[in-house]
């Protein structure tokens, strides 16, 4: 299966595709979430992988609002544990160290290990493992790349420092993303959904008043400015319910209140560990 990942071989995303479909995923490599979008949207690739939040960075705007732009449907949610690696050439010392080079949440993660250790300093890239990849592809002594351990163990980059993110509970979730509507089975028991409300006082406690009583739990939300509207939004809501039934409710509801709706996807709840809480409505 042609997956679509943000990052080169070794990265999270790549992981993540390997959990996803394990044994079966080929990997296309983009240099943006876009491009994943892209991607799925064109037929180059069969199911795009995008990461949505991160239990220490928060949610990814940008993501959200490719969501919003693209028909694209959610099939399924997974989350992956991040550990970050400080990785450089074999035979270097912390020491020798002076530049690191990362994706900007990558070293936003591991803030308090790069405080520790002032000399060390920052070079915002792309992606992790393209990071890491570069030094063993040039032999650049000097320099070291934060990443996962599947890019050190690919690029053949030994690890000066493991586990340095700021928190051991660092997980990011993945959304899958494809072209069509998942088929229903397993029964769907989560949903995001996209919607924009009329700018009047009250509107958005009124919607979301109206979940619960329709028997949801809200877990995410986030807004999204509107670019032509200034001050007015798109709210991303993800929701999840025990009852069967429970999402045509829902969707009413919000319908009844809402200027648009639309349901992004309707599929089955990835295991949640432990270190992240839901948000009850």
């Amino acid at each position: 299966m042609r997956i679509a990942i943000q990052g080169g071989i070794g990265s999270f995303h790549h992981e993540a595709a390997d959990r996803f479909a394990p044994g079966a995923a080929e990997p296309m490599v983009c240099r943006t979430f876009r491009a994943v979008c892209e991607a799925v949207h064109t037929g180059a690739a069969a199911r795009g992988l995008m990461a949505v939040e991160n239990s220490l960075a928060g949610g990814i705007v940008a993501n959200f609002a490719l969501l919003g732009e693209y028909p694209l449907h959610v099939h399924e949610e997974l989350y992956l544990r991040v550990e970050q690696h400080l990785l450089a050439l074999p035979g270097q010392r912390l020491a020798d160290i002076r530049t690191v080079h990362s994706h900007p949440v990558a070293l936003l993660q591991c803030s308090r290990f790069l405080a520790a250790h002032p000399h060390l300093e920052c070079v915002e890239r792309w992606d992790t493992a393209a990071s890491a990849a570069d030094i063993r592809r040039g032999s650049l002594c000097g320099t070291a790349a934060i990443a996962g351990p599947l890019a050190a163990e690919l690029h053949g980059l030994a690890a000066l420092a493991t586990g340095i993110q700021d928190h051991a509970d660092n997980y990011t979730r993945f959304l899958v993303l494809a072209a069509a509507p998942p088929a229903g089975d397993p029964p769907p028991d989560k949903a995001s959904v996209q919607f924009r409300l009329p700018h009047r006082p009250g509107t958005l406690a009124a919607a979301l008043a109206a979940l619960r009583r329709a028997g949801v739990n809200l877990t995410f939300i986030q807004s999204l400015p509107i670019a032509e509207n200034p001050y007015e939004y798109v709210f991303h809501v993800d929701i999840e319910w025990e009852r069967p039934g429970a999402l045509d409710p829902a969707m009413a509801a919000l319908s009844g209140r809402a200027a648009a709706v639309r349901l992004v996807g309707a599929y089955h709840r990835g295991c949640r560990p432990a270190a992240a809480r839901a948000v009850t409505s």
